[in-house]
């Protein structure tokens, strides 16, 4: 685990993808991009702003880049591909 912290500086950190002062950002991680870049076409056909944040490593995670843009979100709702939502209670 020690080798997790010499590794998170050289991984790009999370960015978001659409507008920066959506009215909901979709957080997601794995498989759940494509659907969740169609959910905000959709969002968007309705006349609600979404972006998108889509975390690529898990670990290292960039705990802070994440906190960071999240706090600048009006409204956040994490897309998960499981039943019991484990990422969301991290």
């Amino acid at each position: 685990m020690r080798k997790m912290d010499g590794v998170l500086p050289l991984l790009p950190p999370p960015v978001i993808h659409g507008p920066a002062n959506a009215q909901v950002t979709l957080v997601g991680w794995g498989s759940t991009e494509g659907v969740i870049r169609e959910a905000m076409q959709q969002l968007a056909d309705a006349g609600i702003a979404a972006n998108n944040l889509q975390i690529r490593w898990l670990v290292p995670l960039h705990a802070d880049a994440i906190l960071s843009i999240l706090s600048r979100s009006a409204k956040v709702i994490i897309v998960e591909n499981n039943y019991s939502g484990q990422f969301a209670r991290t």
